[in-house]
């Protein structure tokens, strides 16, 4: 297995452990969301939010409130809990704290997906019952307007700083697994860009999804251009991440074995480009990308649900792929995100329990000079 962390790059902790590694994020000013995981004494798990700041340290939000999205400018969204299975939205800044956003009228959950440069808080309503399948409604709210609704049987994806809003929308209520995704720009019809569930939406106006091919048993990674208006089948593998140069990043498998998966970005300018693995490793998967080009995620040995060891990396055209190493005598680590500014979120733990997104929140900084 590889030693030590890439040079360049510093570790830091940040003396919170968590069980969700998929929900951290970075903002470029280097403001960290996510949720905090504590075990109590009756063997139990506590979960609190947490956002960490440069300036500021740590602000634990407590055990009802729970960051989902930050943007550029710090601003934090997120979803109290005040019910099984119910929240209420919320906005949160350092100086103000926790600003109350309520419910969309006639529902009685809502849950924050994406806020964007001017406030805007996007996500998705329910009924907050147990239901299966639940009701739903994406909305998006407005500091000025108030809540808008986009029809039933739909959910968020993504919002940009334009204001465009991708929707999934379903024929019915029981029609979960018939989406369809929707882009609404203002002041124009949303349009129907085909079959999808999970999408993702750049500031550009560009979509990426994957899109299951029932005929191969792979999924098949597409890219919508507002310029040709036409979805492109571009990668057969799945998507993680788009940024506003139009690049995607992700993984893709080997049509004979399903673990021997490795890590992609791809450009309409240079197509795909496998990353390849850590010196030793036997797999890798990116999990997010920055303006800049670079690509985080992790590589390792071993099955990718359980691997013998597994380190978080960072990669760009220049220096290719480098291993960012590991919080203290670790031999797992994984990147969950990346700035501009190219500080890196993620997680170091005990084996095993890295692939299940369990381990201690770190910053990979660039060092100085570097």
């Amino acid at each position: 297995m590889p030693v030590g962390a890439s040079a360049g790059y510093c570790i830091e902790s940040l003396g919170v452990d968590t069980q969700f590694a998929p929900g951290l994020e970075i903002n470029d000013g280097g403001r960290v969301i996510g949720q905090g995981t504590t075990m109590r004494p009756d063997r139990e798990w506590d979960v609190f939010g947490v956002v960490w700041d440069p300036g500021s340290g740590l602000h634990d939000l407590g055990r009802r409130f729970f960051p989902t999205t930050i943007n550029a400018e710090g601003l934090v969204g997120g979803w109290e809990a005040t019910g099984d299975n119910a929240g209420r939205a919320f906005l949160w800044e350092p100086d103000t704290g926790v600003r109350d956003i309520g419910l969309p009228p006639g529902w009685a959950s809502f849950t924050p997906v994406k806020v964007n440069g001017a406030g805007q808080l996007a996500g998705t309503a329910g009924t907050g019952a147990e239901d299966e399948p639940e009701p739903s409604e994406a909305y998006l709210w407005d500091p000025v307007a108030g809540w808008t609704g986009f029809g039933r049987s739909s959910g968020v994806q993504d919002l940009n700083d334009a204001g465009q809003l991708l929707v999934n929308v379903g024929g019915t209520d029981e029609a979960v697994y018939d989406h369809h995704l929707h882009l609404w720009t203002p002041g124009t019809p949303a349009r129907d860009l085909g079959d999808g569930d999970a999408g993702m939406l750049n500031d550009g106006g560009q979509v990426a999804w994957g899109r299951f091919d029932e005929a191969t048993f792979r999924e098949r990674v597409l890219l919508w251009d507002p310029q040709t208006a036409t979805p492109t089948e571009v990668v057969d593998g799945r998507v993680s991440g788009l940024n506003d140069q139009g690049q995607l990043v992700g993984t893709i498998e080997s049509a004979d074995d399903p673990w021997d998966l490795r890590a992609y970005v791809w450009s309409a300018e240079d197509g795909l480009t496998d990353l390849g693995t850590l010196p030793g490793a036997e797999w890798s998967t990116a999990l997010g990308i920055n303006d800049r080009g670079q690509v985080v995620g992790h590589s390792g040995a071993g099955a990718p649900g359980g691997p013998d060891w597994s380190h978080a990396f960072v990669w760009d055209p220049r220096s290719g792929m480098r291993d960012l190493g590991t919080l203290g005598a670790s031999d797992h680590s994984q990147a969950a995100a990346i700035n501009d500014a190219g500080q890196i979120v993620g997680i170091s733990g005990e084996p095993g329990a890295v692939a299940s997104g369990v381990g201690t929140i770190v910053i990979w900084a660039p060092a100085s000079g570097s």
